[in-house]
């Protein structure tokens, strides 16, 4: 089953980080048809916008599942699905994660919304929270000028890179990044503490989908914690102060930041080579 982790960082100005994965509550599915679970895996979605969201699907011995086919419908009740009915897509490529399905829909009101996917003629269903606004940075604000690591400078963080080996993306602090003139990808990721199967792989994922714009994308990975998590008392880390800038509430996120530096669009949660291809060739 996949867990949440809640971190709250210490000190003046912390604020909830939530990462990636579905949950026990709300996100884990019933058992609707016998052997089929729906997992939520986007924390949640804005209200009245559309939303990409993100789901995975086990058996009832929680081995994942990777359906030919997924539909999609939603309710205001875990018996009343009203919506028309959507296609998932289904992604096969963010091993080590497993096989996922994405939605676009745009939902409302603000609350609880749950869903009911269809595979084979087996049902499951699953809640999603609706929030007012999707916290910290969002499409069409410019993207914070914050300092961040760079070659011998720390910039105040612990450990610059989780990854080992330490990803290639820290040879330039994000605010200078921002003065070459050229688009960006900022991923917000925490390799080697990141505890649900979903949100781990994202950088090696990047990873595999830079070649494919070469220099034309600049690219910076931001670390979550300043210090690193030991023991049990991973809620008192505190944050990157580039994670408290973007004011984020949930990771990991990748921004996707134009040549004129405002943020063009984010993908929160757990993506594939696919879909990290297609945002990066979105910013050319």
């Amino acid at each position: 089953m996949l867990s949440r982790r809640t971190v709250l960082a210490a000190g003046a100005g912390a604020v909830a980080l939530t990462a990636c994965g579905a949950s026990s509550a709300p996100g884990r599915g019933n058992q609707g048809a016998l052997g089929l679970n729906l997992l939520v895996v986007t924390p949640e979605a804005e209200t009245g916008k559309p939303s990409r969201l993100v789901f995975v699907l086990q058996d009832d011995d929680q081995e994942y599942i990777t359906p030919k086919a997924v539909t999609l419908q939603f309710g205001p009740t875990q018996d009343r699905f009203t919506s028309p009915v959507v296609q998932g897509q289904v992604f096969t490529d963010a091993a080590p994660a497993p096989p996922y399905f994405t939605v676009e829909a745009e939902l409302a009101p603000k609350g609880t919304v749950w869903a009911q996917a269809k595979v084979d003629g087996k049902k499951a269903t699953a809640p999603i929270m609706i929030v007012d606004a999707r916290p910290g940075l969002v499409p069409g604000q410019p993207m914070p000028p914050v300092r961040t690591p760079s070659p011998g400078d720390s910039a105040g963080l612990e450990q610059v890179c989780t990854r080992s080996p330490a990803c290639p993306w820290h040879d330039v602090s994000l605010d200078q990044a921002l003065e070459q003139g050229r688009p960006l990808a900022v991923l917000v990721s925490t390799p080697a503490f990141c505890q649900t199967a979903t949100c781990g792989p994202v950088l090696d994922i990047l990873l595999r989908a830079a070649p494919e714009v070469g220099d034309r994308v600049g690219f910076v990975h931001l670390e979550v914690y300043a210090t690193r998590p030991t023991g049990p008392e991973v809620t008192r880390t505190p944050l990157a102060p580039a994670v408290k800038a973007f004011g984020l509430a949930t990771e990991p996120v990748l921004f996707l930041v134009g040549a004129d530096g405002n943020v063009k669009d984010r993908v929160d949660g757990l993506y594939g080579t696919t879909e990290a291809t297609q945002a990066l060739k979105s910013l050319l």
